[in-house]
């Protein structure tokens, strides 16, 4: 009976430093969302700074893109040498460095470095908070990656608001206080936050180095898996063109000043964070395809109103439109990734990611060249087009997932 007692406590002890550990790795997802989503803003103030058109801009973006994609596999390395907590620690580092230093030089290629270390420092922060869920998930028996990127939305919201809310307060009280320091307060915030919930964090599990030095680091899709990551390259596509040139398309094409253009990226956030907090009951009762289907199809509604509305109001209800219909179209489409049979699983999500992020980091860079020749509201049309054929193949890619359409008629 002595036994039976203490394997139950020792079970409730465990379960309630999952707990925190699982509020730890949400608050991580947060800083995560609001450390990338206050560099939305920051794009035109630091177009204006440099002085460069959509071309340089363009080129200047491929840093945070390089900077990611180069730290990808390495992160990998890094959690297996020194664990994910130790991993966060070094992204979150780069990422307060970096943040700051992204406004106070005008000089070109001193921005492109800074650029390259912040976006390796949100790679570092991504794939290290990514793996912590996954343990969690694993050790709670429970679906919570929903609420953990729902979190990441979250800090998407604050993000550009902060920086909103000091530019207004400096302009209503005719401060004249450098951007730079408000920026640097805001890194001291990242970084203090960061010091509070470190310890609350996995550490690095006790793994058989056998099994560890058995997995690649990369692996080459194919079949369904390869279609799989290439309709995420088209979502993360969508949302990265609507982080670096959201912005941008809203002072272009709208009234709104640029203070204020990162709040379309806020409304975008505030849209997907909605869905993503209600994401595993309306999936589990509508089904996957159902989900993915009409959610990209809301997004494609929002991208059709926000090129043919230049009315403020109408192109900020956009963003939040597809917002709402992209808050659970890639955590199905990661889902899909886990249910085929061509790979095993935890290749198949790896090679999702790895092709995933490249739309996000990759596509946008891109876009400044195209735009720089056609104009932005060309390239949102045409992201709206590729986002026909997510909804195209939305059903045959949910047919493994265990919530299939089938599953809940």
């Amino acid at each position: 009976m002595l036994d039976i007692h203490t394997q139950g406590r020792d079970s409730y002890e465990s379960l309630i430093h999952s707990q925190e550990a699982i509020n730890a790795t949400r608050l991580i997802f947060l800083i995560a969302g609001f450390s990338m989503a206050c560099w939305a803003p920051l794009v035109p103030i630091v177009q204006e700074q440099l002085r460069i058109d959509k071309d340089a801009l363009g080129l200047l973006l491929i840093a945070l893109a390089t900077g990611s994609l180069s730290m990808m596999p390495i992160s990998a390395i890094l959690i297996e040498k020194i664990g994910a907590r130790k991993t966060i620690a070094l992204g979150i580092f780069f990422v307060v460095l970096s943040l700051p230093l992204l406004v106070f030089f005008n000089i070109y290629w001193f921005v492109f470095a800074f650029l390259f270390l912040f976006g390796a420092g949100l790679a570092l922060i991504d794939i290290s908070m990514n793996t912590q869920a996954i343990l969690l998930e694993k050790m709670a028996s429970k679906p919570i990656m929903s609420s953990m990127h729902a979190f990441w939305s979250i800090g998407g919201i604050f993000g550009p608001f902060v920086i909103a809310a000091a530019l207004y307060v400096l302009n209503f009280f005719d401060w004249q206080v450098n951007l730079f320091y408000i920026v640097t307060f805001i890194a001291f915030c990242i970084a203090t936050s960061f010091f509070l919930i470190r310890k609350k964090l996995l550490p690095k599990p006790k793994q058989a180095e056998n099994n560890s030095l058995k997995d690649p680091l990369l692996v080459m899709p194919k079949g369904i898996v390869l279609l799989i990551g290439l309709l995420c390259f088209i979502l993360f596509l969508m949302e990265g063109s609507l982080l670096d040139w959201g912005a941008i398309f809203m002072t272009e094409y709208t009234e709104i000043t640029e203070g204020y253009a990162g709040l379309g990226f806020a409304f975008f956030s505030i849209g997907m964070t909605i869905g993503r907090l209600f994401g595993d009951k309306v999936i589990f009762k509508f089904g996957a395809f159902r989900i993915l289907f009409f959610g990209i199809m809301l997004c494609t509604l929002g991208f059709l109103l926000l090129v043919v509305s230049s009315i403020t109001v109408f192109s900020l209800f956009s963003f939040f439109l597809i917002g709402i219909g992209a808050a659970n179209s890639v955590p199905i489409l990661f889902s899909a990734a886990g249910n085929q049979r061509t790979m095993p699983p935890r290749l198949a999500v790896a090679a999702v990611a790895m092709i995933g992020y490249g739309g996000m980091l990759i596509g946008p860079a891109a876009v400044g060249f195209v735009a720089q020749r056609m104009g932005l509201n060309m390239v949102f049309l045409f992201i709206a087009a590729l986002l026909l054929l997510v909804m195209v193949c939305s059903r045959f890619i949910t047919m493994n997932t265990p919530c299939n359409e089938e599953s809940v008629m």
